[in-house]
């Protein structure tokens, strides 16, 4: 594993320090392949989070309808 690719999973999972952010934004600074994938990546963790964000089921839209519908 990569450098690159451990500090991308610490972004990932939240929990970088303060030295390991500025060890990765120099990194994507420095080279634009990795900051072209670090860009699909935040793109892909996004849609997966909305997608399995319980806020967005499809039930929770439809209570959110329901309780709208009712007002």
């Amino acid at each position: 594993m990569t450098r690159y690719q451990e500090l991308l999973s610490l972004f990932m999972d939240g929990e970088p320090t303060e030295a390991e952010l500025n060890e990765l934004a120099a990194l994507l600074k420095n080279d634009e392949a990795l900051t072209e994938h670090f860009r699909e990546e935040l793109l892909i963790w996004e849609t997966w989070s909305q997608e399995n964000a319980p806020e967005r089921s499809a039930d929770a839209f439809l209570a959110g309808f329901r309780t709208r519908f009712r007002a």
